[in-house]
């Protein structure tokens, strides 16, 4: 930088002087010129950069959005494969049964599924829940069929039916048998309302700043799927079922292995040379896009650097004004940069941040590394004014407040406005909200001043207040997503416990038992199904709510008298199911099953209502060698829980096991038991009198 005029002027000019003097005028108004063209490009490389991150931040946006409701879809979705491909013989052409077994899922079907197909293995639809809908082959269906034999999920082209406001958007999985066979699909028809007006309010929020801004969601084949604003054409049927041909359809179709990309190119739905950034949603073949033309760019570096050619044109006739004017427009520009890069840091600090916990040790770190201060302090105040700092950063032998900053922060916080001291070493104080209320006051020493001249005091409380909203909007995205994570958590643990005793449900077991008694593993397996005796004489002697009262305390006691290790759930009504530890003899289990019926077996007084003392009859079942799903071992269970319930008055023990004899009793009754048992200490076969009668499931 070149020394202040006062060191190249000298008091009195002599002609030598003078000649020496424009040459270092020429000199300087070069060295000018050349600094604001290399200023110019660096302010736009910077601006392509920022773009370019802000671009990425909304396709990953869009991406995440698109995922989310996908991933739940998919989810369901599979559940009904699982259930079509264990149970083949409902695709046969019988639509009453497949309407029913379809209903009975409909509890579980995602908010953003609008109805459920069920294709045969020709594409034809043989169940649904869409009003109306016609028992028909799909235009296309054939195609969608193929393209499952290979792939695990397909998603269907973009529809929006003529009348309507909503835009569908079909997901279709396939059905294989237990050969692996294609022989049907799961068909959900999405509602894409949601994402359609999320990238409409997305483009118009960024339409101020980029007017040619579009995004939306692209389908790998090229296919689009939806592009906002529209164009003329983009509620035509056809729009949505052929492929484009712009720089990002050819590129997907590729096959790029990288996850996100950033293209410049020409894009087919404008023919203009755009910047798109684009993210895979997941493994669904589809990927968010988010372009700006490269118009706007040239426009807004042309926004950003027409002051310093002006200046720069200035300086040629007044060049020492030029001097001293360049000097200080440079020094605004750096202090512009410094808090522009803020901006970004604090959204960067909020993406990196896991909790509210993390937030404001990253915040503060974030402002000191990009140089907006040389201290920051994250503050908050009780009502007696006892101030404690959330976060610091800066030396660290000024981690208290410094005494300059104390009033700032204190009006700051008690007012709720921003505090800006006279000199940068009094700092300001900026308070913070989140959600609409005081969470912290955040204090900056050594900020720089935006602006020039009178004006800097202005600027500086405006883009103090800038970086307050962007904090802000940190802050509340932030507490979203917990809100969000504690929800689905929440959603979660009602989904697989049942409401009333608080045990895990049927649901829940299905997983426990996807992962119990591994192969390998050293032990034996037992699963126990209870039944409580005389459960309904309790609901019709006392009433409903005492009947609750009394599952729920029953439940209470058998979860104290198992082990850690059991897994204990209620099955329905009075029914609940044991799947024991691993033991290393059969016999080693009587002593929990004694345990379990003498803690069960005690009076139980019901307020308001007497006692009454449960009973309980269990049936046990040992897994053989065999893998064994849980209908099939709950069947088993439940033949040895009628076995025991049967010969109540005569039993010595409140538990049978299944063995041999049940087991040829049932075969003998016509019980199809697709497993196979081995029952080695199984007692000798019993007479035919008391051969057990199969029942259904539940049954008591």
């Amino acid at each position: 930088m070149p020394a202040p005029a006062a060191a190249l002027v000298p008091h009195q000019l002599t002609p030598p002087g003078v000649w020496r003097l424009r040459l270092w005028m020429v000199a300087f108004t070069l060295l000018i010129l050349l600094y604001t063209a290399w200023a110019t490009l660096q302010i736009e490389r910077r601006t392509q950069a920022e773009v370019n991150g802000q671009l990425q931040a909304n396709a990953l946006l869009l991406a995440e959005l698109m995922k989310k409701d996908f991933s739940r879809a998919q989810q369901y979705g599979d559940l009904l494969a699982k259930g079509l491909g264990a149970q083949p013989e409902l695709l046969q052409p019988s639509p009453s049964a497949l309407d029913l077994w379809l209903d009975a899922y409909d509890d579980l079907s995602p908010p953003r599924v609008l109805f459920t197909r069920i294709l045969g293995a020709q594409g034809q639809v043989l169940a649904s829940d869409e009003p109306g809908m016609a028992r028909h082959r799909e235009p296309g269906a054939a195609r969608a069929m193929a393209g499952l034999r290979n792939g695990q999920l397909e998603v269907g082209a973009m529809q929006h039916p003529e009348g309507s406001t909503l835009w569908h958007v079909p997901l279709r999985l396939p059905v294989r048998d237990a050969q692996g066979r294609l022989i049907g699909a799961i068909e959900l028809i999405m509602d894409f309302s949601l994402q359609a007006s999320t990238v409409e309010k997305l483009s118009q929020e960024q339409d101020r700043q980029w007017p040619g801004f579009a995004a939306g969601w692209i389908r790998n084949d090229g296919v689009m799927l939806l592009r906002w604003p529209l164009v003329p054409e983009a509620r035509q049927p056809g729009d949505y079922s052929k492929p484009r041909q712009g720089v990002l359809a050819r590129t997907l179709r590729q096959g790029p292995a990288a996850q996100q990309g950033f293209l410049r190119g020409l894009v087919s739905a404008d023919k203009m040379l755009r910047n798109l950034a684009w993210h895979r949603v997941g493994a669904f073949g589809i990927t968010a896009f988010v372009t700006i033309p490269q118009r706007d760019l040239w426009i807004a570096l042309w926004r950003n650097t027409r002051l310093q050619w002006f200046a720069a044109v200035a300086m040629l006739v007044l060049a020492w004004s030029v001097f001293f004017q360049a000097t200080s427009m440079m020094r605004a520009l750096r202090v512009r940069s410094v808090w522009d890069r803020t901006y970004s840091a604090v959204v960067r600090a909020g993406l990196k941040s896991e909790s509210l916990q993390d937030l404001p040790r990253l915040l503060c770190a974030s402002l000191l590394e990009h140089g907006l201060c040389s201290s920051a302090w994250l503050l908050r105040v009780d009502e007696v004014g006892d101030m404690a700092v959330l976060a610091h950063a800066g030396p660290p032998r000024l981690a208290a407040l410094p005494l300059p900053c104390l009033p700032l922060a204190l009006h700051s916080w008690q007012q709720e406005v921003l505090a800006l001291g006279t000199t940068p070493e009094e700092g300001l104080a900026l308070p913070v909200s989140m959600q609409q209320t005081p969470w912290a006051v955040l204090v900056l020493q050594g900020v720089p001043r935006l602006g020039r001249g009178s004006e800097r005091q202005r600027s500086t409380q405006r883009g103090a207040w800038r970086l307050r909203q962007q904090i802000e909007l940190v802050l509340d995205n932030l507490r979203l997503r917990e809100t969000l994570a504690n929800e689905r958590d929440s959603q979660r643990h009602r989904a697989l416990h049942d409401m009333l005793t608080g045990l895990p449900n049927r649901a829940a077991l299905t997983e426990f038992l996807s992962g119990w008694a591994r192969p390998g593993t050293s032990g034996r397996y037992a699963l126990a199904l209870v039944d409580l005796d005389d459960f309904k004489q309790v609901n019709d002697r006392f009433g409903h709510q005492a009947g609750d009262v009394f599952l729920r305390e029953v439940a209470l006691r058998m979860r104290h008298a198992l082990r850690p290790e059991d897994y204990l759930v209620r099955l329905g009504g009075d029914e609940f199911v044991i799947a024991f530890a691993p033991v290393r003899e059969s016999a080693d289990i009587d002593p929990a099953l004694r345990r379990l019926i003498d803690q069960v077996q005690r009076p139980l007084q019901l307020a308001g209502s007497g006692a009454v003392t449960p009973g309980l009859s269990l049936g046990v079942v040992w897994l053989g060698a065999t893998p064994q799903s849980m209908e099939a071992l709950l069947m088993l269970a439940d033949q040895a829980l009628y076995r025991s319930k049967r010969n109540k008055a005569t039993r010595k023990f409140a538990w049978t096991t299944f063995d041999a004899d049940i087991l040829s009793h049932a075969c003998d009754d016509g019980l199809d038991l697709p497993l196979a048992l081995q029952a080695t200490d199984a007692p000798a076969a019993m007479d035919d009198a008391d051969a057990v009668p199969t029942r259904p499931l539940g049954q008591t």
